[in-house]
């Protein structure tokens, strides 16, 4: 496969595809509120309880019958789990810096009939099959990608297999690297508006969490404020949307000794969006709203929002049981949450 170097002038050229620019803080971004979703609908939550503890899970993924969680806080960073029979099959992946062992590892989104991890302590792409790693208490990866630079947070594949990372810089958010782990290219761009912001501030307010289609769609979902970019196949961005609140958190550098950084200003910092899971023509994504200075504030969200991929707001899902990650089973209709109100558990909705 050819390198592929994407012009970050390109990226705004070619225009936004989806959207027009309408009334918002943010350039090129269409607002929204809660009435432009076509549906509104509560699901009520099932707790489910198996025959063995939930550890403390901060991350899940669902593969037919299986339910995988990453672990924190133990020396097996991920449990395995039969959601027919609500049994544990066992623990994978011990905490460590041998071969077989990981830091931090991340679920990557795969074909379903492998389960892919990137450790971020060793920028590492490990792939499994999945039976494999179901029998084997002790699996084998029958892949491991190194990347030829430090990525300390997720990355996803995208339609071409290529390896996409976000890098948080200002001429680029992301670089692309592929299958040997060599960087390619880089694309993306923080928000533009009005507001008077130093890197420094840039990179904490438009922190995001993101997801990959089949197709090399993207979704950005910013953490702290209601806004939500889409980037096509070309890796150009076709939509921003800003909603349903349309609220800007605000953050003021500060310089600790040669290092510049910034904090939230106090009562200015709202929790946005997160964890965002793309199924098929729709994605899903949890959305919080709340003050985090508020003496109520709560990490779990209890709403989950689904867009199409030209930014359209289909469904609200309004949850009994407030989450703080989830994944989704399509051919089921069924949403796997996490809680941990008021031990950690695993929570069903049907939608």
């Amino acid at each position: 496969m050819k390198p592929i170097f994407f012009n970050i002038i390109a990226l705004f050229s070619f225009g936004f595809i989806a959207c027009q620019d309408h009334s918002s803080t943010f350039k090129n971004a269409r607002t929204f509120d809660l009435n432009s979703f076509s549906v509104t609908r509560e699901l009520k939550g099932v707790s489910h309880t198996f025959n063995d503890e939930i550890m403390k899970p901060i991350r899940l993924q669902v593969y037919d019958s299986l339910l995988v969680t990453i672990n924190v806080g133990e020396n097996k960073l991920l449990t395995v789990f039969n959601l027919n029979t609500y049994t544990k099959i066992g623990n994978r992946i011990n905490l460590g810096d041998g071969p077989l062992e990981m830091f931090q590892p991340n679920f990557i989104k795969g074909d379903g009939k492998n389960l892919s991890l990137y450790d971020m302590g060793k920028s590492t792409i490990f792939r499994y099959d999945i039976s494999d790693f179901v029998r084997n208490a002790d699996p084998i990866p029958v892949k491991q990608i190194k990347l030829s630079q430090n990525i300390f947070n997720d990355v996803v594949f995208d339609g071409d297999d290529n390896i996409i990372a976000p890098v948080y810089r200002d001429q680029s958010l992301f670089s692309i690297f592929n299958q040997k782990g060599e960087k390619v290219g880089n694309f993306g761009a923080y928000p533009e508006s009005d507001l008077q912001l130093t890197d420094a501030e840039k990179r904490e307010m438009f922190q995001f969490t993101y997801a990959s289609n089949s197709n090399g769609k993207m979704v950005l979902c910013y953490s702290w404020n209601d806004l939500i970019d889409i980037y096509n196949e070309e890796k150009q961005l076709a939509c921003r949307i800003h909603g349903p609140i349309q609220f800007t958190s605000s953050f003021k550098e500060f310089q600790d000794g040669e290092v510049s950084s910034a904090h939230p200003e106090q009562g200015k910092q709202r929790d946005a969006y997160y964890n965002p899971v793309a199924v098929d023509d729709v994605f899903f994504v949890l959305f919080n709203g709340n003050f985090v200075d508020d003496e109520n504030y709560t990490n779990r969200s209890n709403q989950i929002f689904v867009f199409d991929w030209d930014g359209k707001p289909l469904e609200r899902l309004i949850l009994d049981n407030g989450i703080i990650s989830f994944t989704v089973n399509s051919q089921k209709r069924k949403i796997y949450g996490i809680s941990d109100m008021p031990e950690y558990h695993i929570v069903e909705f049907e939608y």
